[in-house]
């Protein structure tokens, strides 16, 4: 791993990734159907992998901050349900107008990891513990490969 390498960018670029993913589907839903559902089928699966990996690796860090910071991961987890939730009626049916409700929401929960926590423990955490980090969430997603 290259030293000194922020919590935040690599999780920036994930955010980044998923954000052309869920465009791409976008795009295609109000177009063609048969490729809207390859595209959803990787979009959901990379969010469900990229949901998985903050919830066991990074909100599990919450134990080095302080309260404020772990009321924010309690609300970040809440958020990412609701995200499943809304996945699931996007799967029955594609041309969904939850599709904005999702993007604003992913929207809004990128600007809360971004800004606040994921520089929150690039600032506490040392090298070792941010390199498990970023392991872990290689090991579990390919948006980690970014």
């Amino acid at each position: 791993m290259e030293k000194n390498i922020a919590i935040t960018g690599l999780m920036i670029r994930h955010h980044a990734a998923l954000d052309v993913m869920l465009e791409l589907f976008k795009e295609k839903s109000e177009k063609e159907t048969a490729l809207a559902k390859k595209y959803f089928e990787d979009f959901k699966w990379e969010l469900e992998k990229h949901i998985f990996a903050e919830e066991r690796v990074i909100f599990k860090l919450c134990k080095y901050i302080d309260s404020k910071e772990c009321k924010t991961v309690i609300n970040l987890t809440e958020e990412h349900k609701k995200s499943l939730v809304i996945l699931s009626k996007i799967e029955k049916d594609l041309a969904s107008e939850e599709i904005s409700n999702l993007r604003a929401l992913l929207i809004r929960h990128r600007k809360v990891e971004e800004e606040i926590l994921y520089p929150k423990l690039d600032s506490i955490l040392n090298e070792g513990q941010k390199e498990l980090v970023f392991q872990r969430i290689n090991e579990i997603s390919r948006l980690g490969e970014l």
